[in-house]
C-alpha cells in the first residue's frame, strides 16, 4: 500500500496528463500513466512516445508497478483538501483502490506493457551534461514561445512538433509565425523540446530551480528540482519549418521601421480583441500608427491611432494581421520599447522586437 498527499497527487496527475493525453503513435497508451512505488520513493510517469515525463511523489509505502487511467484518477482526486491523504492498494492485481477517508474509489488496473511509449532509460554514466540555465531565465522564454508552438491539441502530429533550444535563445514556430527568446546560460550544441514536454515544463518549472540538460546517443533528459523530462531523439520531427523560421528573422524586409512603446500597443491590441476584432489592420503614416480591428469578414468594428517613438523612412505602409498572434508578439515581459520592422505591403513577413525577444508573424491576404 502507498499513502500520498491527496493534493500532491491530484497535481501530479492533472500535469502529468498534458503529455499523457497525446499519444498518435499507439491510441492504447492515451492518457495511460505509469505508477511505481518502492520503500516511499514513488513517481508517476506520462509519455506521448516523443517524450516521458518523471513526477516524484512524496509518500510512504510500496505499491508494485502499473499503469492506470489519468481521466479514472483525476476523477477520483476532485478537491483535495489541504492535509488530506489518500492511500492507494491492489485488489486481485486488477484495479487499484484509491481511499480518502470513508470513501473508495476503484480505478481499472492496465496490464504491463514494454516498449513505446514508455521508452527505456539509459544509464546515468552514459548521459553527458550539455547545457545549463537559470529556471528565471528559462521559464520566462519558454512562456515567450509557447504561444508559437503548436498546442497539444491542434495538430495531427502535435507530439513531434516542439521548441529548439540554443546556448543563446528558444525558438519555435507553427508554420504561420515565429517566436524566439534570449536565454542566459550555457549550452554545448541544441537540444529538443516536444510540444508536450513544453508544456509541461511550463507548469512544473519554478524561477528558483536550475535547468540542466543531459544527452546521450538516442536521448535528452532535462532535470529541474526534482523533475525530470526525458525525450527520444529519434522521432525526427519536420524541420522545414523550424529551418525557415531560424532563417526569417533575418529576412524580413526592413523597408518601414517603427519603435512604439509596449504598453500602449498592448492597450490597443486589448481594446480591439473586446470589440471582437479577429483581425487588425496596420497603417503607418508619417510620424503615426493606425490600427483598425476587423471581424473576419473585414467588418471595421474599431480604430485607434497612436504617434511613433520613432519612424524610419517617410511613405505610407499597410498590412493586414491575425491579431491574436501580434498581441502575443508583444506579451513581452518587462518591454518598454519594441520595433515592428515591414517589408513590402501586405506580402513580407512582420517584425516585432525586443531586448531579448522576438516574433516574426506572416501577414494575412486582403
Amino acid at each position: 500500500m502507498l499513502r500520498l498527499g491527496a493534493q500532491q497527487f491530484s497535481r501530479a496527475v492533472r500535469a502529468a496528463r498534458r503529455v499523457a493525453r497525446v499519444n498518435n503513435e499507439c491510441s492504447f497508451f492515451t492518457d495511460r500513466l505509469r505508477l511505481v512505488a518502492f520503500d516511499g520513493d514513488a513517481s508517476l510517469e506520462a509519455s506521448d512516445g516523443a517524450s516521458r515525463v518523471v513526477f516524484p511523489l512524496d509518500g510512504d509505502g510500496d505499491l508494485e508497478e502499473m499503469y492506470l487511467i489519468g481521466k479514472e484518477l483525476g476523477s477520483a482526486l476532485l478537491q483535495p483538501r489541504k492535509e488530506e491523504m489518500v492511500e492507494l492498494s491492489v485488489v486481485n492485481g486488477k484495479s487499484a483502490v484509491i481511499t480518502r477517508g470513508r470513501d473508495s474509489v476503484h480505478v481499472q488496473r492496465e496490464g504491463l506493457v514494454m516498449g513505446e511509449p514508455f521508452f527505456d532509460l539509459p544509464p546515468d554514466a552514459s548521459m553527458q551534461e550539455v547545457g545549463k540555465w537559470s529556471g528565471e531565465s528559462f521559464l520566462e522564454a519558454l512562456r515567450y514561445v509557447l504561444p508559437a508552438c503548436l498546442p497539444p491539441s491542434e495538430h495531427l502530429r502535435r507530439n513531434i512538433y516542439g521548441i529548439e533550444v540554443t546556448r543563446k535563445r528558444l525558438l519555435t514556430t507553427d508554420g504561420h509565425r515565429a517566436h524566439f527568446a534570449a536565454l542566459s546560460g550555457w549550452c554545448r550544441g541544441a537540444g529538443r523540446l516536444p510540444t508536450t514536454a513544453a508544456w509541461f515544463m511550463k507548469d512544473t518549472l519554478s524561477k528558483d530551480d536550475e535547468v540542466l540538460l543531459f544527452e546521450s546517443e538516442d536521448r535528452w533528459a532535462w532535470h529541474y528540482g526534482d523533475k525530470e523530462v526525458w525525450v527520444n531523439r529519434n522521432y525526427q520531427p519536420d524541420y522545414q519549418d523550424m529551418r525557415q523560421a531560424q532563417a526569417t528573422p533575418d529576412l524580413v524586409d526592413k523597408h518601414v521601421r517603427i519603435e512604439v512603446m509596449v504598453p500602449v500597443v498592448l492597450d490597443i491590441l486589448q481594446e480591439l480583441q473586446k470589440a471582437k476584432a479577429e483581425i487588425v489592420q496596420l497603417t503607418s503614416r508619417r510620424e503615426s500608427l493606425r490600427f483598425v480591428g476587423k471581424l473576419e469578414d473585414h467588418t471595421e468594428v474599431a480604430r485607434v491611432k497612436v504617434k511613433a517613438e520613432r519612424r524610419a523612412p517617410s511613405g505610407t505602409f499597410r498590412i493586414l494581421l491575425n491579431l491574436k498572434y501580434l498581441l502575443e508578439a508583444f506579451s513581452i515581459p518587462g518591454g518598454k520599447l519594441a520595433t515592428l520592422t515591414f517589408g513590402e505591403e501586405n506580402i513580407s513577413p512582420v517584425g516585432v522586437s525586443s531586448p531579448g525577444f522576438g516574433a516574426v508573424i506572416m501577414p494575412l491576404r486582403p
